[in-house]
């Protein structure tokens, strides 16, 4: 397992189900589907990448992170206009903007912390009282009649 999710293995996982959805689509859609499929692949890419690089300068405490965060979206909008008022497939353009996500699942599960054994967790004995003071339903200790008034 890694530490953190790197941009280079969120971008390997995007690029292979942007491959695999431009296969299918020129299998199965039109041209205009697909090619507007890889277009809308290619603006997440280059917004993802935008993203990514602001997000770290924040976490360094860069000032200009604040002033591109706010221009990111917008420019990212005009794009995806210009792209819908040229003629291309919306739904294409949305299936390629939308291969992103599972990649990012994917290389945020790998960067997961590592799971601690069950052996090594402190559990309660199963008659001990404190049991009797956790309210699973509400997943915190019970109030007390005193603590209610």
């Amino acid at each position: 397992m890694i530490d953190s999710i790197r941009e280079t293995r969120v971008l390997a996982w995007h690029f292979a189900f942007t491959a695999a959805a431009g296969l299918a689509a020129f299998a199965l859609a039109t041209p205009k589907f697909a090619l507007s499929l890889l277009l809308g692949a290619a603006l997440q890419t280059l917004n993802f990448r935008g993203l990514f690089a602001l997000s770290r300068n924040a976490f360094e405490q860069q000032a200009r992170a604040a002033s591109g965060f706010a221009l990111r979206l917008p420019l990212f909008g005009l794009l995806l206009f210009f792209a819908i008022r040229a003629g291309v497939d919306a739904a294409g353009l949305l299936c390629g903007i939308s291969t992103l996500i599972p990649a990012v699942v994917i290389a945020a599960w790998h960067a997961r912390p590592r799971p601690e054994p069950a052996s090594t967790l402190p559990a309660l004995a199963p008659d001990d009282p404190s049991w009797d003071e956790w309210s699973p339903w509400l997943a915190r200790e019970r109030e007390t009649e005193s603590e209610k008034d």
